[in-house]
């Protein structure tokens, strides 16, 4: 019992990834058959609204906190760039390339979360480990990687490819963001330059 309670993260994660390649690929269909990108994310967010929001009145309505300035910034920096900035950008880059090189290109994701809190100081490498030399050796390899798909094929491919990589960089911030938002410091100091 213990075994198959440990291996549920790796099966959830494996499902997880069938699951978004599968959304490439009807997408790109989608996108195929001449919907707008910009409709489809308008979709998106319509169909999940419908399906998420009577769920998290239900499930959420006696642990959520009050409506304050604060709160409602985080939701919005964190609907911005990780929904709304992302999926936009997602969803053009995929209609001038295909789902095999989105699949691909999404391994940059855990590439800009690793190096970006390293970049803005929430982090510190030791390059001194091997561990903390596997990580940055890792996170250049899933980026060189992606890079070499981008420029493989020609204009088109080069415009979709580096807005795919935009919008993962998008989501790749709004994750950061996510543990920085908790704290109440982030909010003071967006409240103080308004």
């Amino acid at each position: 019992m213990a075994s198959v309670k440990a291996c549920a993260p790796y099966f959830y994660m494996i499902v997880s990834q069938f699951a978004y390649a599968g959304s490439s690929i009807l997408s790109k269909l989608a996108l195929g058959q001449g919907l707008s990108a910009l409709v489809f994310v308008v979709y998106r967010h319509l169909i999940a609204m419908l399906i998420l929001a009577p769920l998290a009145y239900v499930l959420e309505r006696n642990r959520r906190p009050s409506f304050s300035f604060g709160v409602m910034l985080k939701i919005f920096i964190l609907a911005m760039l990780g929904i709304t900035i992302q999926q936009n950008v997602y969803y053009v880059g995929l209609h001038l390339i295909s789902p095999t090189v989105a699949s691909a290109l999404g391994n940059v994701i855990p590439a800009f979360t690793f190096l970006l809190p390293i970049v803005l100081r929430m982090e510190m490498l030791n390059l001194k480990t091997v561990r903390g030399r596997a990580k940055l050796a890792g996170a250049i390899f899933c980026i060189t990687g992606s890079l070499i798909f981008t420029f493989w094929k020609g204009d088109a491919w080069l415009k979709g490819s580096a807005l795919m990589l935009f919008g993962y960089f998008a989501c790749s911030v709004s994750l950061v963001l996510q543990t920085d938002l908790e704290s109440d410091e982030f909010v003071l100091v967006l409240q103080d330059s308004l």
